[in-house]
């Protein structure tokens, strides 16, 4: 399987709101905390850990189990990019307007 951005995000996005429609939840955005909606307790958490093992080509170690890898759908995006070795786009430099270059 050949992993890419959207290869990541549509399951992970389909998942959750599968999962959060079974509890009447809707509408989750993508940087929307999973937490403050309810949508997971600790059982869920522990479905949507497993989902991700099953999905992806990693396995979700006890350290990695934290907030800041699965409070939203982009960190969870982003906690599985790094986990399979793909890189997180870099943003690209601000174009810089002509005479605003300092010299050095």
């Amino acid at each position: 399987m050949s992993l890419d951005r959207n290869s990541i995000k549509e399951p992970i996005r389909q998942f959750i709101a599968e999962y959060g429609s079974s509890k009447g939840i809707t509408g989750i955005a993508d940087d929307e905390s999973l937490l403050k909606r309810n949508v997971f307790d600790s059982l869920g958490t522990f479905r949507l850990i497993a989902f991700v093992e099953e999905a992806f080509p990693l396995t979700v170690d006890e350290a990695d189990i934290a907030p800041e890898n699965f409070e939203t759908i982009n960190l969870i995006e982003a906690f599985v990019m790094r986990k399979v070795g793909i890189e997180e786009p870099v943003s690209p430099p601000l174009p810089v307007q002509q005479g605003e270059l300092a010299s050095v």
